[in-house]
């Protein structure tokens, strides 16, 4: 009986353990301009040079989205600017690119995962209007 109980202990460890890592970190202010999500910066091709990390986001005034990570117990602050978002994104989710700089001043995008249902996504669209000057294609997903 013992046996059984270390085994449950263990089980039950386990699958915190596994729901800690699957449940990813999201919030928003009431008036949508600060908010939490997962980003990942990726290189000018595209190509991932971090894994996915909890990510602060400001909207500041000069609509510029100030961007806190992360790194080492450091936080690095940078700006960027909404550039396009994803016409096929993950199931229940959002996607979308931000251009900057990286660490080293050379072009690079991050990219931003959101839940579907986020109360920041009508503020990243809105940014993205302002950023190409036309009103963001809305894609047909399925829904309705």
């Amino acid at each position: 009986m013992e046996i059984l109980s270390v085994v449950a202990v263990l089980a039950l460890c386990a699958a915190l353990f596994w729901l800690g890592f699957r449940v990813e970190p999201h919030w928003v202010s009431k008036d949508a301009r600060r908010f939490v999500c997962n980003g990942q910066l990726l290189n000018a091709r595209g190509e991932p040079q971090s894994r996915w990390r909890e990510t602060r986001i400001v909207v500041g005034d000069d609509n510029e989205l100030h961007v806190g990570q992360k790194k080492y117990l450091r936080r690095k602050e940078t700006s960027w600017t909404v550039s396009s978002r994803s016409e096929a994104p993950p199931r229940n989710r959002e996607i979308f690119l931000l251009s900057g700089v990286d660490e080293d001043g050379l072009p690079a995008l991050l990219a931003l995962r959101l839940p579907k249902s986020s109360r920041a996504i009508p503020t990243l669209e809105g940014l993205l209007t302002r950023t190409r000057g036309v009103r963001p294609s809305s894609p047909d997903r399925g829904t309705g």
